[in-house]
């Protein structure tokens, strides 16, 4: 490619002038952080801890005046026996993470 004297001082002026984000015109929202799946911490025994991020973690909610409700009215054994199922189910989603599943992983050195 030939360029005269000047001509990249004109294509660099040219770049200045493009809109950087172009697709700001037809979305001004803010975009969402990216949250981690781990976070790494240097702890004070020079070593480097891992935990999950426990805030992203699923939760499930869990309403137990209609697991009365229905539990009441279930008919037989093997339904009483699924609503129970479900409700520990539920129950051990919500425990604390360390409890359900390793929260940390041991660093390495």
């Amino acid at each position: 490619m030939r360029l005269r004297p000047g001509g990249v001082i004109e294509i660099i002026e040219h770049l200045k002038r493009l809109n950087p984000a172009p697709g700001r015109q037809f979305d001004t929202s803010p975009t969402p952080l990216a949250m981690p799946d781990i976070i790494v911490r240097y702890d004070t025994a020079d070593d480097f801890k891992v935990e999950l991020n426990t805030d992203l973690l699923p939760k499930a909610l869990i309403d137990r005046d209609y697991y009365a409700l229905i539990r009441r009215h279930s008919q037989t054994r093997s339904d009483r026996k699924f609503i129970a199922d479900c409700m520990k189910s539920a129950t051990w989603l919500n425990q604390e993470p360390g409890q359900t599943r390793p929260d940390h992983i041991a660093g390495g050195q």
